[in-house]
């Protein structure tokens, strides 16, 4: 209502239990992939415009301030009518649910998550093959011979050397 909508969040399912059980919006998002249609190409404007407004007005979200980008999302989202559907789990697979699947697409590592999950990285920064699926087990490997290629190139750039212990940092140091 404080932000001029006329209707309520359409309700929807959580894929975890959160402070409210399974219950969500629709227009919850955490980062990811976002695809936007051509047509709603001032989305970004719009998200950012709410995102500062509800900086602004921080005790609207009480304990939720820190999803201050995926609400204004959602009512930047609800207020230009953008279509609007979830990618499959798999494709934005964060660590968390890496025991629940059998199939994955796409690897979600943040430095907000990566801390919660140290358990699951080893010295070299690849993942810990061993707590998922076996289904699962050859996505992962091949992910982490990415990674162990990825720290190589950036070890070689003398000017990300300073940077590289933060690369998949799991005690989160900055």
């Amino acid at each position: 209502a404080a932000a001029g909508l006329d209707c309520e969040p359409e309700p929807a399912t959580a894929l975890f239990s959160g402070p409210d059980g399974m219950e969500t919006y629709s227009g919850n998002v955490s980062a990811g992939v976002i695809a936007i249609p051509r047509v709603h190409r001032n989305f970004a404007e719009q998200w950012l415009r709410r995102a500062n407004w509800l900086a602004g007005n921080l005790e609207l979200l009480g304990g939720y301030k820190f999803h201050l980008d995926q609400i204004s999302f959602a009512i930047a989202a609800r207020e230009q009518n953008l279509p609007f559907t979830h990618l499959p789990a798999q494709a934005n697979a964060i660590l968390q649910l890496m025991p629940e699947i059998d199939s994955l697409y796409a690897v979600h590592l943040t430095s907000g998550h990566i801390p919660l999950f140290p358990h699951w990285f080893n010295d070299d920064k690849t993942l810990k093959v061993e707590l998922i699926s076996k289904k699962l087990a050859p996505k992962l490997a091949e992910f982490n011979q990415h990674v162990v290629e990825a720290k190589a190139q950036i070890d070689k750039i003398a000017e990300l050397a300073a940077f590289s212990v933060n690369f998949l940092n799991p005690a989160y140091r900055r």
